[in-house]
């Protein structure tokens, strides 16, 4: 799961060793770091600025929290609860976020303020997975249950709105991951995906019977 710091000069990912923590790799040559202390973090998204990196953990369900790149402030848990809360993401000034939470019963995308208030707005209607934002933040893009990728306009100043969504085109993104399997250019016109090349829910399996006389010698 790994992520660019917007400098390009970073990428932060997750350690499959070990405490499975959060970890910042320079490409300029210096050794790896810890960010994250906790265990079974995974990075998200940083802030246009480079000082902040939303993360999920896992202990059980997935919680949403956001650490300093910085060191000047320890990490926090921003939505910890019995519910899923996936793949956030900053807009493009920092002063808002997405995330998919299964709160309603199924998936559904929402937009809250950074730093975090009680404040919650819905993006989504009738279900909605791993949200991205538009790098004019003119937009949020996500996917429906359907596959469909969807195109909401959004207008986030000084408060928050979005309009009607609207289908763009049919994906095969397999939905039910933790995790964001697209990428949208900076003009958003083209959009980078992870395709399936099979589907892992219609595999199939043969039995064999009577297999002991084939192996007699």
């Amino acid at each position: 799961m790994p992520i660019f710091t917007p400098d390009g000069g970073s990428i932060l990912f997750r350690s499959e060793g070990g405490a499975f923590d959060l970890r910042r790799k320079s490409l300029r040559g210096q050794r790896e770091e810890s960010v994250v202390s906790d265990t079974f973090t995974t990075p998200f998204d940083v802030s246009a600025d480079g000082r902040f990196v939303l993360y999920t953990r896992t202990k059980g369900t997935q919680d949403i929290g956001v650490a300093s790149l910085t060191g000047d402030r320890k990490p926090q848990l921003l939505l910890a609860s019995e519910h899923e809360e996936r793949v956030p993401g900053f807009s493009p000034d920092a002063r808002w976020f997405t995330y998919s939470s299964s709160e309603p019963g199924q998936h559904e995308v929402f937009v809250r303020r950074f730093p975090m208030t009680d404040e919650k707005w819905a993006i989504s209607n009738g279900g909605g997975l791993q949200p991205v934002w538009s790098r004019d933040g003119k937009e949020i893009f996500y996917a429906a249950p359907d596959g469909r990728l969807m195109a909401v306009p959004v207008s986030a100043g000084a408060t928050f709105s979005s309009g009607t969504p609207q289908p763009l085109f049919q994906t095969s993104l397999r939905l039910n991951v933790p995790a964001r399997q697209y990428a949208v250019s900076a003009d958003g016109q083209r959009f980078l995906m992870v395709v399936p090349t099979r589907d892992l829910d219609t595999g199939h399996f043969r039995v064999l019977l009577n297999w002991q006389k084939a192996v007699r010698p």
